[in-house]
């Protein structure tokens, strides 16, 4: 069972995290227990890991650009419990022998960066097999993720569960809604607009929901429409076109002075 926000629990990524995550833990001994979870940025991947965190009390680390294997290892020590001290293979040994003492799922956050070095890619191999490949270890990253799997065929081939992120739609945005724009009443065809311009994206929903609870508080109504919208804005994900050099000249504008006069003295 799922807990957290209900209206989070009903998010479509929420869900496909967490069954794919309840697949590796229900699998039948001999089946590898690894999966990847991948998506383009702002697809809400996430949040569902901080769900599947707490619904199944997973293990969940976020690899940062700057990682490094004993960043790595200390982080998912903290996680756990655990006092790092000693060598990489000996916290590798300490989590493994936690895991297996405590089967729990190993989520590994923006794991696209793992694959700049070659010792990261083996670390997280050599915690999947000293765990005896009894725990769910999940790598959760863009979409580009399975291309850089395919070049690691002693990774690639632990992967039992492929999960894509699937874009955000109408029903994800009426649960957000009731999150970020909540006691505000939208009309479908705006609600329908925001899903169009967002891009699948469930952040940029996110920020037109924030942009709608502006335009409700500045109206004073709490029914909004598209024609209440107007000519608004609306956030899309992009960013704005390069200036012409021409337009970034400063104006100059003469000014007339009046004449000095002297004063009688």
């Amino acid at each position: 069972m799922i807990s957290t926000t209900p209206s989070v629990a009903k998010l479509t990524n929420v869900i496909e995290l967490y069954t794919a995550a309840q697949t590796l833990l229900d699998a039948p001994e001999g089946q590898e227990r690894m999966a990847c979870f991948h998506g383009p940025s702002g697809w809400g991947k996430s949040t569902a890991v901080s769900v599947a965190e707490i619904g199944l009390d997973a293990v969940s680390v976020e690899v940062p650009e700057c990682v490094t294997q004993r960043f790595l290892m200390e982080s998912i020590c903290k996680v756990m419990g655990i006092k790092p001290k000693g060598s990489i293979p000996n916290l590798v040994a300490l989590v493994a022998a936690q895991l297996v003492k405590f089967p729990r799922p190993l989520i590994i956050d923006d794991a696209q960066y793992l694959f700049r070095s070659k010792a990261m890619i083996g670390l997280t191999r050599d915690i999947y097999n000293a765990a005896g490949r009894y725990v769910p270890v999940i790598l959760v990253g863009e979409e580009e993720l399975p291309t850089a799997l395919t070049a690691i065929e002693n990774l690639r081939s632990r992967i039992s569960v492929w999960v894509p992120a699937q874009p955000c739609e109408m029903n994800d945005a009426w649960q957000l809604a009731d999150i970020y724009a909540p006691n505000i009443t939208i009309a479908e065809d705006l609600m329908a607009k925001i899903v169009e311009v967002s891009n699948g994206s469930a952040r940029t929903v996110n920020n037109n929901l924030l942009k709608l609870r502006q335009v409700a508080a500045s109206s004073g109504k709490r029914e909004v429409d598209l024609a209440l919208w107007g000519d608004r804005p609306f956030a899309d994900g992009g960013v704005p076109a390069a200036r012409n050099p021409q337009d970034l000249r400063p104006k100059v504008r003469l000014v007339q002075k009046a004449p000095l006069r002297s004063v009688a003295r």
